[in-house]
């Protein structure tokens, strides 16, 4: 992944084992963060459920990227469902296991 220090031009290449790939050149702009998008595909779960949020930027330079784990995630229900800073939410409270039956009791030698 490459990280814009500073606005510019730069050509980015990989190499391995003495081979070298073509360049593609990356350019940083100073666009700046103009508006957020969330979505997920499951807006209605059972619980315990974990659907995965995404966070979409939308920058002044008409470019968008995702910035998933660069937003901070909140709930305003977290007896509903919580969110990770991932965006990964879930649905409250988890499903209760099963109950095993006891064991029967050991038999004498």
């Amino acid at each position: 992944m490459a990280l814009g220090v500073t606005q510019g031009t730069t050509g980015i290449t990989a190499s391995s084992g003495g081979v070298t790939s073509n360049s593609l050149t990356l350019n940083v702009t100073a666009a700046e963060l103009l508006s957020i998008a969330i979505s997920t595909p499951n807006t209605t779960v059972p619980k315990g459920f974990q659907p995965q949020f995404t966070a979409t930027g939308d920058y002044s330079d008409a470019s968008e990227r995702d910035i998933t784990t660069e937003v901070t995630w909140a709930s305003d229900n977290a007896a509903v469902a919580t969110i990770s800073n991932a965006g990964a939410a879930t649905a409250w409270p988890p499903p209760t296991p099963p109950v095993a039956p006891p064991s029967p009791p050991a038999t004498p030698a």
